[in-house]
């Protein structure tokens, strides 16, 4: 019921070929407008320099 209600809403989608749910337009777009709100860089930092001590690796940050 709740699903059928997200993807009547278009928060998510059901590919007709094995049924699974895929997220919609509207759920992209939610996302999309929390991403425009908040600065990046500075969210992921201390995640970042915490990933750097315990790997001793190089870290990037990339957006697709």
């Amino acid at each position: 019921r709740i699903l059928d209600t997200l993807k009547y809403r278009g928060y998510i989608e059901q590919n007709s070929n094995d049924q699974k749910y895929l997220l919609g337009l509207k759920l992209v777009e939610l996302g999309m407008n929390r991403y425009h709100q908040i600065d990046l860089v500075n969210e992921a930092s201390s995640f970042l320099k915490e990933l750097v001590s315990e790997c001793n690796e190089t870290v990037h940050l990339g957006i697709l």
